[in-house]
């Protein structure tokens, strides 16, 4: 179960990670678009509509390394557990 709750506290930093780092770059990146070429809103509006696509795919990239990992540990817990009940037998 420790191995399960650490799995699961890496994705969430790794989410949090994916949620803030493109947004917040995506914030300053456009306003400094905004702010040289004289193109308000649409600078910002574009970074983050971008920022938005690059959070969701890091998100579903860090959900399908979690899946696979936690599927790998049943997999091993199982094969564990197999080879707990031939030798007790």
């Amino acid at each position: 179960m420790k191995g399960y709750n650490q799995s699961i506290i890496v994705f969430g930093v790794a989410l949090a990670w994916w949620l803030a780092v493109p947004i917040v770059t995506a914030i300053i990146i456009g306003n400094f678009f905004d702010q040289q070429f004289n193109i308000k809103p649409w600078g910002l509006v574009f970074a983050i509509s971008f920022a938005f696509l690059v959070s969701n795919a890091g998100i579903i990239r860090q959900g399908l390394k979690l899946m696979k990992r936690l599927e790998q540990e049943d997999a091993l817990k199982k094969d564990l557990m197999k080879k707990d009940n031939h030798e007790s037998k």
